[in-house]
């Protein structure tokens, strides 16, 4: 990447479990840069625990992104 150089980040969840989600993302200028996927684990306010996921954000994940379930990650 160089300095002033347009851009386009694309990013979409890939897989859940219960309490975590895969996101997959990609940097593209002009031909794809780099690729790099991270996992999201849900906690309590207080750190406490994992958070279970919400069925809706769920049920948004499956019908937008496409995201399976994983069986780990």
């Amino acid at each position: 990447m160089l300095r002033n150089e347009a851009y386009i980040v694309t990013a979409r969840a890939t897989a859940y479990r219960t309490t975590s989600f895969t996101i997959a993302s990609e940097i593209w200028a002009g031909d794809l840069r780099t690729t790099f996927t991270c996992v999201c684990v849900t906690l309590e306010p207080d750190g406490s625990a994992r958070r279970p996921l919400a069925q809706t954000f769920i049920d948004h994940i499956r019908t937008i992104d496409g995201a399976q379930t994983a069986s780990s990650f």
